[in-house]
C-alpha cells in the first residue's frame, strides 16, 4: 500500500490454479481449520482475507470476476467475459467496472483487412465496437446501472511483443 497509495488496490482474483490448492498440504490444512469445503471456497475465503485487510487499511480491493458471482462482498468487481455477469455482480450489490473483453480489449485485432497485425485470436474489435459500447448492460435496473462504474480497456502484451505493435493496438480505438 506504500507503493500503491492509489484508493482502489487491484489484487487480481482470477487465472488462479487451484489445481495446485488441491495438492498442497498448506491449503489442506487451511481447509480443515475454517471448515471450507474445496480449493474453491478456499480462494473465496482468501480473497475475503486479502479485501477485508485493504478496506480496514482505507482502501477499495477491486478483482476479476469469471462470472460476476465470485468475488466476497465489498469487492470492485472487474467484469470481462459477459455482460451479464456485470448485472450478475451489481446484483449482488457489488461495484462494477464493465470490461467486455469484445468491446474493451485492444490486443484483438482492429480490423479483419489483409495487412492488419495479428492479434488474440477470436475475432475483431473495432474502433465502432469500442466507441459504441455501452459499460452499463441492456435491462439493467437503476439500481445495478448506478453501480457500474464504467468501463476499462485492457492491452494484453502476450500478443504485443514489441513497442511499435504496444503503440499500434490502442489506437485509434483508445
Amino acid at each position: 500500500m506504500d507503493v500503491f497509495p492509489s484508493h482502489h488496490i487491484h489484487v487480481g482474483g482470477d487465472e488462479c490454479p487451484l489445481t495446485e490448492w488441491t495438492q498442497s498440504s498448506v491449503a489442506a490444512t487451511r481447509l480443515r481449520e475454517t471448515g471450507l469445503s474445496d480449493s474453491t471456497a478456499l480462494h473465496r475465503w482468501f480473497l475475503g482475507e486479502v479485501g477485508a485487510h485493504l478496506r480496514l487499511n482505507g482502501r477499495q480491493p477491486v478483482g476479476w470476476a469469471e462470472t460476476g458471482t465470485e468475488l466476497p462482498d465489498g469487492f470492485t468487481v472487474m467484469a470481462w467475459r459477459d455482460p451479464a455477469h456485470a448485472l450478475a455482480a451489481a446484483g449482488r450489490g457489488h461495484q462494477v467496472i464493465n470490461s467486455y473483453h469484445r468491446a474493451t480489449y485492444f490486443d484483438y485485432p482492429q480490423t479483419s483487412a489483409a495487412d492488419e497485425p495479428a492479434g488474440q485470436p477470436g475475432g475483431v474489435v473495432s474502433l465502432r465496437d469500442t466507441h459504441g459500447y455501452e459499460p452499463v448492460p441492456e435491462g439493467a435496473t437503476p439500481e445495478a446501472a448506478a453501480r457500474v462504474l464504467g468501463t476499462q480497456a485492457q492491452l494484453w502484451t502476450e500478443y504485443a511483443t514489441t513497442r511499435e505493435r504496444v503503440e499500434y493496438l490502442p489506437f485509434p480505438r483508445l
